[in-house]
């Protein structure tokens, strides 16, 4: 369709930029007459709402969005602006795509936007491991969001593992006697529970 007298933007995609939250869109350009193309954004799942976020020049078929909020959802059209008297051409197809955390990882999205964070870290003994001078305990927390979430666990700032599990069964050389600073929290965020000392 043709609206002004300019192609619209074909075959408008979406992908991740990889170590980022940002989202890039790629089209190919069937005009020959634009001066410059528009890109318009909305975070409404009903095809409303959309703003214009920026514009490139004639020619280009790429544009990299970096004012994102992590873990939601974006919606995205582009139109080309006709050289002369600026007429826009009908916009181009529509794509989606959810942005992931900073260091872009999408699997730790969960409920993020909400700002969901373990809670309250806990030390449990293993049961029939009283004598035993490397004692096995069951570090415990909770989490409101996501099913499948991935935590990372630490002791005195060394990570011992990284888990989709609420607990963490601690039998990694941990002196009975010794104290020591336990940490919780969603992988590659900050969102963590309240440290704890526990004395083992």
């Amino acid at each position: 369709q043709v609206l002004g007298g300019t192609p619209e933007p074909k075959n408008l995609a979406i992908s991740r930029v990889s170590g980022s939250k940002n989202l890039k869109l790629s089209w190919n350009d069937d005009s020959t007459n634009e001066i410059r193309f528009e890109i318009y954004r909305s975070t409404e799942s009903g095809g409303g709402g959309y703003k214009k976020i920026g514009s490139v020049n004639k020619n280009t078929e790429t544009f990299t969005d970096t004012s994102l909020a992590a873990c939601t959802s974006y919606h995205y059209q582009v139109f080309a602006i006709r050289e002369g008297d600026e007429a826009r051409s009908a916009q181009s197809n529509t794509v989606s795509l959810k942005s992931s955390t900073a260091n872009g990882s999408i699997d730790n999205c969960g409920n993020s936007a909400s700002g969901n964070r373990p809670t309250g870290i806990r030390l449990e003994s293993v049961p029939g491991s009283a004598w035993k001078l490397y004692r096995p305990y069951r570090l415990k927390w909770d989490y409101p969001g996501f099913d499948g979430t991935v935590f990372t666990v630490k002791r005195n700032g060394n990570v011992l593992t990284n888990t989709a599990n609420e607990y963490y069964n601690d039998s990694n050389s941990a002196i009975s006697g010794k104290t020591y600073l336990y940490e919780v929290c969603v992988k590659g965020t900050d969102r963590c529970a309240e440290p704890k000392y526990y004395k083992r």
